[in-house]
């Protein structure tokens, strides 16, 4: 199970460039700051002139996975190929910003929540390694979930509960199972829901022993526990004295 885990990690994590590319067009028109320490510095000609924080520390994780896959069988593990959602704008761009922010907060609480599994189940030199990359997740996570409180202040409260108790409540079902359910979800949910879906499926999740199971679900739990809060000690003034004035009321022209 513990190789499976590594196996689906690494699939998730491989196709960096494409989410650092397509979070940057996203953030790029909301907090240039925000969009350049995920997607890099842009030339005017559309060339890549500097990497982003969030994608020079993510790009390691793949190639830490892949070397303890090999360390612990012997055989070289090869990725395989993840095709990126591209970037799809809408008549709506504060729409879609905290769609893909509910995403990206999504993914990296997810894997935060996977990362200290792993850690709890391993020792030494391997458990320093993941621990590394923990750190990484930890900070990704709790910088998109600070953002989106900032840019979303009126709607990220129940709406977010809301979505993350969805998902929580349905993530052990299988991929037939998702799809159905989220017939019943309102969006922004369903498209969250059916990534988390996809990335438990490969995970290996349905084979995974129902110990394993109640541990990773207690460790969602105590995580989001923990960031809810810490989102009590996010004040509006707080924020905006690190990231500015929020986005402005002409971008919300629907609803969320």
């Amino acid at each position: 199970m513990f190789l499976a885990v590594l196996v689906g990690a690494t699939t998730v994590e491989s196709p960096i460039r494409g989410y650092s590319e397509v979070s940057w067009q996203y953030l790029k028109r909301f907090h240039q700051p925000m969009a350049g320490f995920v997607g890099g510095q842009w030339a005017e000609d559309g060339s890549l002139l500097e990497l982003g924080m969030w994608e020079k520390e993510e790009r390691q994780h793949s190639p830490a996975l892949a070397k303890i896959y090999k360390e612990l069988t012997g055989e070289s593990l090869t990725a395989k190929p993840t095709r990126v959602k591209p970037y799809q704008p809408s008549e709506c761009p504060y729409q879609d910003m905290y769609r893909h922010g509910l995403h990206r907060f999504v993914t990296e609480y997810g894997a935060t929540c996977l990362y200290l599994w792993l850690v709890a189940h391993s020792t030494d030199a391997l458990q320093q390694v993941l621990v590394e990359i923990l750190l990484d997740e930890i900070n990704h996570m709790t910088k998109f979930f600070g953002f989106g409180i900032w840019a979303f202040a009126e709607s990220s409260g129940d709406r977010l509960k809301d979505s993350l108790n969805r998902i929580l409540t349905n993530y052990g079902q299988s991929r037939s199972q998702v799809t159905q359910s989220t017939k019943q979800i309102p969006n922004p949910s369903v498209e969250i829901y059916r990534t988390f879906g996809r990335v438990m499926e490969l995970l290996d999740w349905q084979t995974w022993h129902p110990i394993s199971k109640l541990e990773l679900t207690y460790t969602f739990l105590r995580v989001m526990h923990r960031l809810w809060r810490w989102r009590s000690t996010l004040t509006p003034e707080y924020l905006q004295g690190l990231l500015g004035t929020p986005p402005c009321e002409s971008l919300n022209q629907c609803s969320l």
